[in-house]
């Protein structure tokens, strides 16, 4: 009894009518009859969501996780869709993951969650990634030549380049010769003079990929060329 009903009281479907009856504290009316109301579905409310990584680069897939499933009052069961869009764009990608494919450095993606009890949708969870660079990489680094005397300079060079956002391609070289215990640096660039040699030395070069997007300079993993040794030149005589 009372004037109001608590939502406990009933689930989807019921047919609800009041009863109400006059009383003037010494005799009671006639009860008058309530026309009756159907209690509806109460949608879902939004899930609790993120997107993995949370600071993803061109190589990497972004997926939406829902960390907290929707709640329903009805005890209904609750299904997801998904909505992307790119930079404030609508796309037509739809599903939980967003494949690297479809972004580049810069792109803002942002994906709306909109939860359904088979009836209505409920309210959306949204979340958002700025898609970041990434780096390059390569596959070898190699030094030429392959048997150089003492009078050879020395070039250093990189293949197998591969960068996802298709930047340019850009390497650095660094060369380090051996004393027997350390590995010294010589110097830098694609090529070596013959000055920096002598005859047993061991040399090798280091190849580091890298690429620049806006003020930043992504680097990848630097490679080691194979160790050479510095033969030795055989002499000459300019007359006899």
């Amino acid at each position: 009894s009372g004037s109001t009903l608590s939502g406990a009281a009933s689930e989807k479907g019921d047919q609800i009518q009041v009863d109400c009856t006059p009383d003037d504290g010494d005799d009671t009316g006639l009860t008058v009859t309530s026309s009756s109301t159907t209690i509806g579905n109460t949608p879902p409310e939004a899930p609790v969501i993120s997107l993995d990584p949370q600071s993803p680069s061109t190589a990497e897939i972004v997926t939406a996780t829902i960390i907290t499933e929707s709640f329903d009052a009805d005890n209904d069961s609750v299904t997801y869709s998904y909505e992307w869009t790119k930079s404030g764009s609508t796309t037509v990608h739809a599903g939980a993951s967003l494949g690297s494919s479809l972004t580049e450095t810069n792109d803002v993606w942002t994906v709306t969650v909109t939860p359904n009890d088979g009836i209505s949708d409920g309210l959306v969870a949204e979340a958002s990634v700025i898609i970041g660079n990434s780096a390059p990489s390569i596959s070898s680094c190699d030094v030429t030549p392959i048997t150089p005397t003492t009078g050879d300079s020395l070039s250093a060079s990189a293949s197998g380049w591969y960068d996802a956002d298709g930047d340019e391609e850009l390497v650095e070289f660094e060369w380090f010769s051996y004393d027997g215990a350390n590995w010294i640096r010589l110097g830098s660039g694609a090529s070596l003079d013959a000055s920096f040699t002598a005859s047993g030395l061991e040399i090798k070069a280091t190849c580091s990929p890298y690429n620049q997007a806006g003020s930043g300079t992504s680097y990848g993993s630097s490679l080691d060329s194979a160790t050479i040794v510095i033969g030795n030149t055989e002499p000459s005589l300019t007359g006899c």
